[in-house]
């Protein structure tokens, strides 16, 4: 199997999504290909809200985790998050278990349908997570469902895992 999506060939962290941009070249991507300056916002332009939700939750989250010296998530998420050295994935293909890095599946419906739901129960706050795998299952990423206060605990929850 092979990973499809956006970012970081060499990923250290992905995030695992049900669906993908309807803007070309991107919905049509066959592997990882990383994003430009100015791609997020095209597909934000053309795909609408929902996407610049997604993209600036991601954002937050690398932010946080390693701001890359600069000065807000904002300026992460246009300068930096899914490029080719950010390190970052946001893949439309299922986590692969061998693969390096961090995974999270961007909600528990999308990680049922897959079968990689981890058996523990919930963790927490909606959060599953199975260590060896180095996997999380978060709630989906809307500001709804990953809140700040959510996106806290998924800090500390990558952080846990390695990343």
């Amino acid at each position: 199997m092979m990973d499809v999506g956006l970012g970081a060939p060499d990923y250290r962290l992905a995030v695992c999504i049900a669906n993908r941009p309807p803007v070309m070249p991107f919905a049509a991507v066959t592997e990882v290909r990383p994003l430009g300056r100015g791609d997020i916002d095209g597909i934000v332009m053309q795909a609408g809200n929902h996407w610049r939700k997604i993209f600036s939750l991601y954002a937050k989250l690398g932010f946080a985790l390693h701001d890359q010296g600069l000065a807000c998530w904002q300026d992460y998420r246009d300068d930096f998050l899914l490029s080719a050295q950010s390190q970052q994935a946001l893949l439309f293909s299922p986590p692969r278990p061998a693969a390096p890095g961090v995974k999270i599946v961007s909600g528990k419906t999308y990680a049922e349908d897959l079968g990689v739901l981890p058996p523990q129960a919930c963790l927490r706050d909606g959060f599953f997570v199975s260590p060896e795998a180095r996997l999380i299952v978060a709630p989906y990423f809307d500001y709804r469902q990953l809140s700040n206060a959510r996106l806290a605990i998924l800090v500390e929850l990558v952080r846990d895992c390695g990343a």
